[in-house]
């Protein structure tokens, strides 16, 4: 996520969906009815003590297509979803991958003009390690907090600045593959793969993945006439904030979505709906021993009964999101609240909407 938590171990996170909530065995998904009453029942607490709390849920199960449920907003609230526009980067560039365009083991020189701002050996990292990971850059572009407005603070980045930063960094090729969650690394290889197709990040995605798989109703901006659909955010405390923006960064957290289109693009991605490239052996992949990503998604490993968790969260200063599935069920919910940053309090520990998105996704 754009802050936060995403370096949860596999061990931690397995343990939080089913022991440490308590959380009932199950082989089979309750219906679409039982969800809805049990999504309502898990909420209301939370939402007493949240006036201003606005949340959509969505889900998909092997027998019935995405259904949706609300809490004080509309099912075509915009959100924002912070990292977990990341997986779409990385289908981005599976895709690319699959059509010849770039390769996994490209490094970031043959699509970036680094000119003279990075060392030999930042150059020689690849589009692979970019999606998973695995490049060994900072988490954020150093010098980030100079001009820095706190309640927007990628807005005042430029691309050229994040490739100058670059020539701040004292960077060595990790001598053995290890997991270093990098906003900058995420960010790059959204330029990167915007530098292969000859056009920003955004329509390179909308192109390439959005329309081919009919998820039309997700944005890296809202145009003024759709102002109204953009829920407000909230600090974790309820305070109103400010809208994240990624002018030059985008591929690590700019999108805006809906529960519904997020589950959506959730889904193909789970069924290999674009193509190929999702099932070949070249697919951005990597297992470390506390950590495994897949596509762009962490995995929970199977944990007693419980199957295989593909997931990711996001949070932006107002925001906090979460999308998992479980592909031998071919069942996934994604779950977007209006209050930041900690996804810890939406998926994992106590609040009831935490609860709500680890019980259907245990089942």
């Amino acid at each position: 996520m754009v802050r936060g938590c995403a370096t949860l171990r596999g061990g931690f996170f397995r343990r939080a969906f089913a022991a440490r909530i308590g959380l009932p065995r199950c082989s089979s998904v309750t219906s679409g009815a039982n969800l809805k009453k049990e999504a309502h029942a898990l909420v209301e607490k939370w939402c007493r003590r949240r006036p201003r709390l606005q949340i959509a849920v969505a889900w998909y199960t092997a027998d019935s297509d995405v259904q949706t449920w609300q809490h004080a907003c509309n099912e075509d609230a915009l959100f924002e979803i912070g990292s977990i526009t990341k997986c779409y980067t990385v289908a981005l560039l599976a895709v690319l991958a699959e059509r010849g365009i770039v390769a996994l083991t490209d490094p970031i020189e043959r699509h970036l003009e680094l000119g003279s701002v990075a060392n030999g050996e930042l150059r020689g990292i690849t589009l692979g390690q970019l999606a998973t990971h695995t490049s060994g850059l900072p988490r954020v572009p150093p010098g980030l907090k100079q001009g820095m407005d706190r309640e927007n603070p990628y807005a005042h980045l430029t691309e050229e600045r994040v490739l100058a930063s670059l020539a701040r960094i004292r960077y060595r090729a990790p001598k053995k593959e290890r997991i270093q969650y990098s906003n900058l690394g995420m960010g790059l290889l959204g330029q990167a793969l915007a530098q292969a197709v000859g056009t920003s990040w955004y329509e390179g995605l909308r192109t390439h993945v959005l329309v081919p798989l009919g998820v039309l109703d997700t944005h890296h901006s809202v145009s003024a006439s759709e102002q109204g659909r953009l829920v407000q955010g909230h600090t974790a405390r309820g305070k109103p904030t400010a809208h994240w923006d990624f002018p030059a960064i985008a591929g690590a957290g700019a999108l805006r979505s809906t529960a519904r289109e997020v589950a959506m693009f959730m889904r193909s991605v789970a069924v290999h709906a674009l193509g190929d490239g999702f099932r070949s052996p070249m697919q951005p992949h990597v297992k470390t021993r506390s950590l495994e990503i897949e596509r762009g998604w962490f995995v929970a490993p199977a944990f007693r009964r419980h199957p295989a968790i593909h997931w990711h969260n996001g949070a932006t200063g107002g925001f906090s999101s979460f999308a998992g599935f479980s592909h031998p069920h071919d069942f996934g919910v994604v779950v977007l609240a209006n209050h930041g940053p900690s996804v810890l309090q939406l998926v994992v520990t106590g609040p009831p909407s935490g609860r709500l998105a680890a019980s259907m996704l245990v089942r």
